[in-house]
Order: structure tokens, then C-alpha cells, then sequence
């Protein structure tokens, strides 16, 4: 699903919601035994990608996060997915008294920006089928 990537979801999930930029996907017992999911997001490629800070997602992720309870940026990284620069955000948050840890891949794909955000369970699983084209 999705124009700029392909992947295979791990056996046993489903598909939460899509739309014309973003789909997300969850195990099938989700929300009641898990609270992990992958949502991808493609956006307009951002002439400016390489040239953006820590300070820059956090702010960002901050406002995004405000209404959540215990939001804590915990990690930005600079590198590379496949041949393609990207940052890696970590974020821990508390959303209905459950904690979650979150690491969001944001890639500058040849014709899009590539955002993927999940949960820390899924990480292996998801990555290892995913392509970015």
C-alpha cells in the first residue's frame, strides 16, 4: 500500500485506516492487548531535509504531543536507510494511562518524504520487509 514504498505487514495484522497519504496498521487485538502499530505517511519531498536539527523535532514533536500525558523526547539520529539520508526520532508518551516507546524513521525517498512511526515491539518485524523506491 502506498506510492514510494512497499511492504509486507508481519502475520496477524490488519489495517487500522488509510487515506490518501497516510495508511496504519495494528495487530488484530489491538487496542485491547496491544497498543503496537505502524503508520506511514508520505509527504511532498522537503528541499530542506538534510538541513534540520534536534531542536527542530523536538519542538515539533512537543506540539504535536502536547495533550498526551509523560510525552519525553528521547533520541534524534542522524543516517542512512537502504541509500537514502534519514533521521530517527525516539519519543516515549502515555496515552490512556498505557506508557508506549515510539521510534519514527523520516526518509528523503527520491520523490517523497517517507515518515514511519512505530512502536519499539514491531521495529525488526516491519523493517526488514520494508523497501523504499
Amino acid at each position: 500500500i502506498g506510492e514510494g514504498y512497499t511492504c509486507k505487514m508481519p502475520e496477524g495484522w490488519r489495517l487500522l485506516e488509510e487515506d490518501s497519504s497516510q495508511v496504519t496498521f495494528v495487530p488484530e487485538n489491538y487496542p485491547e492487548e496491544s497498543v503496537d502499530m505502524v503508520s506511514v505517511q508520505l509527504t511532498e519531498k522537503d528541499p530542506a531535509f538534510d538541513s534540520y536539527t534536534q531542536q527542530d523535532f523536538e519542538e515539533a514533536a512537543e506540539e504535536e504531543y502536547a495533550e498526551l500525558d509523560a510525552f519525553a523526547f528521547l533520541g534524534f539520529e542522524k543516517g542512512s536507510f537502504q541509500t537514502y539520508n534519514m533521521y530517527t526520532l525516539r519519543y516515549s508518551l502515555t496515552k490512556d494511562d498505557t506508557p508506549m516507546e515510539f521510534q519514527q524513521y523520516l526518509i528523503d525517498a527520491p520523490e517523497k518524504t517517507v515518515s514511519i512511526l512505530f512502536t519499539e515491539e514491531i521495529r525488526d518485524a516491519f523493517l526488514e520487509n520494508l523497501k523504499i523506491q
